[in-house]
């Protein structure tokens, strides 16, 4: 079965629904759903479904793993955004989230240690971003008719590209490469835009915060895809991040507008 207008549909939907969802309704709607796998849930989910659920279980996993290039390439970005333009960050910010990618598919750990390097990687990286300035009211995030568009197109494109090279890449590789962070390059790119280092910095550590809460999300999934099937075990690990989710939201306070769903 040929999946692909669903795939340039669904996840690209997700992201549009977040966005507007946070732009209506606030930060707490915003923070809740921005950072829900509405990305790598949907890629996990065609894996599943082309390659099976032996393939998608450790791609989840790998996922884990994954978010230590994206912890160094929110780092490397949060800083080079600070002297370097856009063009030249995303380059760098890139680079930093391949490299230690390529080493860490390489490497064969249990789920629980995968998922502690994960979270562990994601604390720490908000530890390493720049100080910002406090304020006693967030900055006014600034509203473009190309953020959304391009979000959604660059969704797609990570989503086709990533299911249709599954099979040639494999589980581990597809998995760490499930959060590439191209739509949120997006997102920090017009951060950069507007509010320069100062707003990615503010934009990135929140992002960094609600990524834990998808984080349980496939740590969930590779336990309970093989055994349980795709449709149990995609509602349990739902239902599981959005408890994640308000455990974090509830943790971490006021949430600044800059730092709205990626």
């Amino acid at each position: 079965m040929n999946f692909l207008l669903l795939k340039l549909i669904l996840a690209p939907s997700f992201v549009a629904l977040a966005s507007l969802a946070g732009r209506r309704w606030g930060l707490k709607i915003s923070g809740l759903v921005g950072t829900l796998p509405i990305v790598a849930g949907p890629i996990l989910f065609f894996f599943a479904l082309e390659q099976g659920t032996a393939f998608a279980a450790p791609a989840a996993q790998e996922t884990l793993l994954g978010l230590v290039g994206f912890s160094a390439f929110a780092v490397v970005y949060g800083w080079t955004s600070r002297w370097w333009n856009i063009p030249v960050s995303v380059l760098i910010s890139w680079s930093a989230f391949l490299l230690p990618n390529f080493f860490i598919c390489r490497l064969d750990w249990p789920l629980w240690v995968s998922l502690a390097v994960g979270l562990a990687s994601l604390n720490l990286a908000r530890f390493l971003l720049p100080e910002t300035k406090k304020t006693k009211s967030a900055a006014k995030s600034e509203k473009s008719v190309w953020d959304l568009p391009l979000r959604m197109t660059a969704t797609a494109l990570l989503v086709w590209g990533l299911t249709s090279l599954a099979q040639r890449l494999g589980p581990e590789l597809s998995g760490v490469l499930t959060v590439f962070p191209i739509a949120s390059t997006v997102l920090t790119g017009f951060a950069h835009y507007h509010h320069g280092g100062e707003g990615v910095a503010r934009l990135l550590r929140g992002v960094l915060m609600g990524m834990q809460a998808a984080a349980l999300f496939c740590a969930s999934l590779s336990l309970t895809l093989i055994p349980w099937g795709i449709g149990w075990a995609f509602g349990v690990s739902l239902f599981i991040c959005a408890l994640g989710q308000l455990v974090v939201l509830k943790l971490s306070g006021p949430v600044e507008r800059v730092a709205r769903a990626r």
